[in-house]
């Protein structure tokens, strides 16, 4: 398939933006949100906060989404601060992997989008706490070092926990917003390139078997890279075609991982981590919504 310079270009640009215009506004929430942590909440409050009972902690971190009305690309921000908190990246990997789906305005769209089949909507949730708590549990039995990029590691110095006190509200939030802002439109512009030369058509040829369906939706999830709070309403323009467990599929896996989010998993995360992240994501996804 041929595509003219000019529209290849035009689609680039349009797809970007758009990517762009969903996401960016809540790298800003985000970066609030990691100031407010910051300036406000001690590694003692946290901590105070939080059960002990690992799986109690765990499941606390699966619901956190519904205080924190961000899509997954504004919590990325949140989930750093937390880190140097010296919360553990089990609990961080629970949090992150889940909260797109537990945010209260993507549970009130994706029951918008599906009026008539509450059950997306239900199984949305509950798949994404499945796999979000699993890779958790999972992550419990590493140690922290075995897991964060080696700046994330020595959260000891003191010398340094007294420079991040020193920096002010919103210079805490310019220095996340424009770090993650850059690493966010990286991880935009490769999905937009992506989305222009391989396009989202392709997946129709797809819909015969329905495990070959939800393997190619969970693709296209992958790389749309569309925002958790509108994903819903994007595949609802194939639940027509495609059979209910690959449009779940699609719900679940988007918000944990696609092409955008993999640069700023890996602000947090080492190489390792991150695969283990998305195989695992991949396939926990692919046998409940199979099963």
């Amino acid at each position: 398939m041929i595509i003219e310079p000019l529209k290849a270009i035009n689609d680039f640009l349009l797809i970007l933006f758009s990517i762009l215009i969903e996401g960016i506004p809540f790298i800003l929430i985000g970066g609030i949100l990691s100031a407010l942590v910051e300036k406000y909440i001690s590694e003692e409050k946290i901590k105070q906060l939080l059960p002990n009972n690992k799986i109690l902690k765990l499941s606390s971190m699966g619901v956190l989404g519904n205080l924190t009305p961000v899509c997954e690309c504004g919590n990325i921000p949140l989930a750093r601060r937390m880190v140097k908190k010296g919360i553990e990246p089990a609990f961080i990997t629970t949090f992150l992997l889940a909260a797109p789906a537990f945010n209260p305005i993507v549970i009130v769209a994706t029951i918008a989008a599906f009026p008539n089949d509450l059950s997306i909507t239900f199984y949305r949730v509950l798949f994404t706490f499945i796999v979000a708590f699993s890779i958790g549990l999972l992550f419990s039995l590493f140690k922290r070092e075995e897991l964060l990029i080696k700046s994330l590691i020595n959260k000891k110095k003191k010398k340094s926990r007294k420079h991040h006190h020193n920096h002010g509200f919103f210079q805490i939030i310019q220095k996340e917003f424009i770090e993650m802002t850059g690493i966010f439109i990286f991880g935009a512009t490769i999905a937009s390139l992506i989305q222009v030369f391989a396009p989202k058509e392709i997946v129709f040829q797809f819909n015969q078997e329905v495990w070959i369906a939800i393997i190619a939706m969970m693709i296209l999830a992958f790389v749309v890279s569309i925002c958790s709070n509108v994903d819903s309403f994007f595949a609802l323009a194939y639940s027509q075609i495609f059979p209910k467990s690959s449009i779940i599929a699609f719900l679940v896996l988007g918000p944990m991982i696609d092409i955008k989010a993999i640069p700023m998993l890996k602000t947090i995360f080492n190489y390792r981590a991150v695969l283990i992240i998305i195989t695992l994501v991949s396939l926990i996804t692919f046998l409940l919504s199979y099963s």
